[in-house]
C-alpha cells in the first residue's frame, strides 16, 4: 500500500514508535513521560502508604510524646495531612489542660494522693496552643471541635478577648458545638477568663444560652474551690 509521508509519520508516532526509535533515532518522548510519571505515582503511594502507618500508630498510642514523633514523620512523608493532624494533637494536649493532670505523691503510711498541679501542665498548654493556632487562625481552618478547645486553653490563660472571639467563631462554623460549651468542666474553665467581672460572666453566659445564674452558681464553685 502507497502511503505518503504523513501518513507514515502518523503510523510511526502512533502504533510503531519502537520501529521509529530504531530506524530513525527519534525516542518516544511519551513513553518516557509516561513512565517517569509511574514512576512517581509509584513513590508517592509508597510514602503515603507509609505515613497512613504512622499516623496509625499515632492515634493508638497513649504516650503523647510519641504519638507527635509519628505524626512529624508522617507530616514529612505527606505534608497534606499536617493540618488535620496538629489539630488533633493539639486537641489531645487541651484535653490534659482540661481534665487535668494528676500527680501521685505517697504518704508515709504508704497511701497515695493525687494532686493535680498547674506546673505539670504548663508544656501542654504551650503544645496546645501552638498545635491549635497554626491550623485554625494561621491556616483558618473551620473546625468547631479545634475553635472549642482553643477557647477553653485561652479561657485557662485567662485571655478573655480571645477566648470570646474564639467562642463565636466556634458557633458560627457549627451551632451544635454549643451543647460541648456548656459541659460542666469546660465551663468552669471558661469562667476562669472571666474571674468575678459579673458583667463577663453574662457575655458568656449569654453567648453559651445559660442562664446568668447558673453561670453564677459555677464561678461561686470556682471560687469555694
Amino acid at each position: 500500500m502507497i502511503q505518503d509521508i504523513e501518513a507514515l509519520r502518523s503510523v510511526l508516532d502512533s502504533v510503531l514508535p519502537s520501529v521509529r526509535e530504531q530506524y530513525l533515532g527519534i525516542k518516544d518522548d511519551k513513553r518516557a513521560l509516561f513512565e517517569s510519571m509511574l514512576a512517581t505515582m509509584r513513590d508517592d503511594l509508597q510514602r503515603e502508604g507509609q505515613a497512613r502507618l504512622l499516623l496509625d500508630k499515632a492515634q493508638e498510642t497513649h504516650d503523647l510524646s510519641k504519638a507527635e514523633t509519628f505524626v512529624k514523620q508522617a507530616v514529612e512523608l505527606l505534608p497534606s495531612v499536617k493540618l488535620g493532624e496538629y489539630l488533633q494533637l493539639g486537641i489531645r494536649h487541651a484535653e490534659i489542660v482540661i481534665d487535668g493532670l494528676p500527680l501521685e505523691i505517697s504518704t508515709e503510711y504508704g497511701q497515695t494522693i493525687r494532686v493535680y498541679t498547674k506546673g505539670l501542665l504548663a508544656s501542654h498548654v504551650t503544645s496546645a496552643l501552638a498545635y491549635l493556632e497554626e491550623p485554625i487562625l494561621l491556616a483558618g481552618l473551620p473546625d468547631a471541635e479545634g475553635l472549642l478547645y482553643l477557647a477553653c486553653i485561652y479561657g485557662y490563660q485567662k485571655q478573655y478577648n480571645e477566648m470570646l472571639t474564639t467562642i463565636d467563631k466556634a458557633l458560627s462554623v457549627d451551632a451544635r458545638i454549643q451543647e460541648e460549651f456548656r459541659k460542666p468542666r469546660k465551663l468552669e474553665i471558661l469562667l476562669l477568663a472571666c474571674g468575678s467581672d459579673r458583667s463577663k460572666i453574662e457575655q458568656v453566659s449569654q453567648k453559651l444560652g445559660i442562664p446568668p445564674c447558673s453561670a453564677t452558681l459555677g464561678l461561686d464553685k470556682q471560687l469555694s474551690e
